[in-house]
């Protein structure tokens, strides 16, 4: 089971995931040693979801012009 090294954010840089809970130990106090005001953790990886949104526009072509003013007034 993989290991990953958690700085006070989840970073999902693939080279903070270790195979071994050795390797990211040494990380981890590489990154204190480097910076002792960071919270640095380690733990074990049970679960890795990810997702995708895709975004697309267009040019609406002879769109009417949006209206002002109050909107559900009557």
């Amino acid at each position: 089971m993989p290991y990953v090294v958690l700085a006070p954010f989840y970073n999902i840089d693939p080279s903070m995931e270790f195979a071994t809970e050795a390797e990211a130990e040494a990380k981890a106090k590489e990154m204190l040693n480097s910076n002792p005001n960071i919270e640095v953790r380690t733990a074990q990886l049970l679960k890795k979801y990810s997702a995708s949104v895709r975004v697309t526009s267009a040019v609406i072509e002879d769109a009417a012009p949006a209206q002002t003013g109050d909107v559900g007034s009557a």
